[in-house]
């Protein structure tokens, strides 16, 4: 099965899990939304013309981005810094932990690599947000010790951390169990992966107080919208459950108009009173679900 492709992408969604989020409701929840990139040539309906400074002009249209730019390389410090001075005040970097770490040495011998990493990040100062860490396919059950190592040795950084794991041995029992659990007591982040063409992956089981989500469209308009109104009507009811803050970025399998899908994820959970975010300006003419 490829990854963000399926015969049947509009199967069900996710497997429920209550979270304790807090005793009361939240007035507003701390959304960051963001995309996976910001240049003009892969990113479509964005960028208007006239437009030099790509990710500036991103940054006024979005509060985050999840950086993985940093999955190919390790960035010189003074990069860092110039990502940092070009964005908006409020805005946050959530960057991937690179290749090298998670694929090539697949997470043994990285502490060196692991502070060189965060030596370069740690240059985002106040808008550096969580970092995740995205397993390879073949990371399995078996590879537990070699994570667990990873994440003892990450605690030292105070930074918060996010796991997406897409071996499917992860999520069943009764190993799940086991792995959950640790994971909530380290104060990692499981991620949620809504994926179309990976419905082996599908859980909807939370670790931290703030959910961190990775959407990825199938490129079927009907289906992606449907799919984000009821994450925006999920989310709307963790807010009544006491949910504060949560990370929801979005993908397509190909990139043809994912600022079009955050766009509507925004107004609906403005419409449903999660938070009042400025949706970002789409350049085209709307989808036929944007306009209704």
């Amino acid at each position: 099965m490829k990854f963000g492709q399926t015969d049947a992408p509009d199967g069900e969604l996710l497997i429920p899990h209550r979270q304790n989020f807090g005793k009361y409701p939240s007035e507003r929840v701390a959304v960051a939304v963001g995309l996976g990139l910001w240049n003009r040539s892969k990113v479509k309906g964005l960028f208007p013309q006239g437009v030099k400074d790509e990710l500036s002009y991103y940054s006024s249209q979005f509060n985050s981005i999840e950086l993985n730019a940093t999955f190919h390389r390790i960035f010189a410090p003074s990069q860092i810094r110039d990502w940092k001075e070009m964005t908006a005040p409020h805005f946050t970097f959530v960057p991937k932990v690179p290749h090298e770490i998670s694929h090539v040495r697949r997470l043994r011998d990285v502490e060196e690599l692991t502070a060189q990493f965060v030596d370069s990040i740690s240059n985002f100062g106040a808008k550096l947000g969580p970092v995740f860490i995205q397993n390879h396919n073949n990371f399995a059950s078996q590879d537990f010790e070699r994570l667990r190592a990873f994440v003892e040795n990450w605690k030292q950084y105070h930074i918060p951390l996010a796991v997406e794991v897409r071996n499917a041995e992860w999520h069943q029992e009764p190993f799940a169990s086991e792995y959950y659990q640790f994971l909530q007591e380290n104060d990692v982040a499981n991620i949620l992966v809504d994926t179309a063409g990976r419905r082996d992956l599908m859980h909807m089981r939370m670790t931290t107080q703030t959910p961190f989500i990775r959407w990825v469209g199938c490129n079927n308009d009907e289906i992606d919208y449907a799919r984000l109104d009821e994450w925006a009507a999920r989310i709307s009811e963790w807010q009544g459950e006491g949910l504060r803050a949560i990370g929801f970025f979005i993908h397509q399998n190909e990139e043809r108009e994912s600022p079009k899908l955050a766009a509507h994820f925004i107004k609906r959970l403005n419409e449903l009173g999660v938070t009042d975010l400025e949706p970002p300006t789409i350049i085209n003419a709307p989808a036929p679900h944007l306009a209704k």
